[in-house]
C-alpha cells in the first residue's frame, strides 16, 4: 500500500476516501462520481498517496476552483509537468 501524505483537505475527501479506500500500487481502481466530487478533487487524492507525478488532463470545460487546484498542488511540488487538452466543438486548444 502507498502511504498516505495528508497534504490535501478538501470538502469531498472524505466521501472519496469512502468510495475509493487507500490506493495500493498494480491495482485498477473503477468508480462513478455520480457528481458526489470534482475531476481536481479526484486527482488531489491520487496525489495524496503518489506524491509527486506527471499529469495529462483533457476535458472540455474547467472552472477557476479546478485550474487554481492544479496551480496550487503545481506551487507545492506535487505535479512536475502538467499536460491539458480542451476541447469544445471541434475547437482544440493545448496547454504544456
Amino acid at each position: 500500500m502507498l502511504k498516505k501524505i495528508d497534504l490535501f483537505k478538501f470538502k469531498h475527501y472524505d466521501i472519496i476516501h469512502k468510495e475509493i479506500g487507500d490506493i495500493k500500487q498494480e491495482k485498477y481502481y473503477h468508480f462513478f462520481t455520480e457528481g458526489r466530487w470534482s475531476m481536481h478533487e479526484t486527482l488531489l487524492y491520487l496525489l495524496s498517496y503518489t506524491g509527486k507525478a506527471n499529469v495529462i488532463v483533457t476535458s472540455f470545460s474547467l472552472s477557476e476552483i479546478t485550474i487554481r487546484a492544479f496551480v496550487k498542488a503545481m506551487q507545492q511540488g506535487f505535479i512536475s509537468d502538467f499536460q491539458l487538452l480542451l476541447e469544445q466543438n471541434r475547437f482544440i486548444a493545448f496547454c504544456r
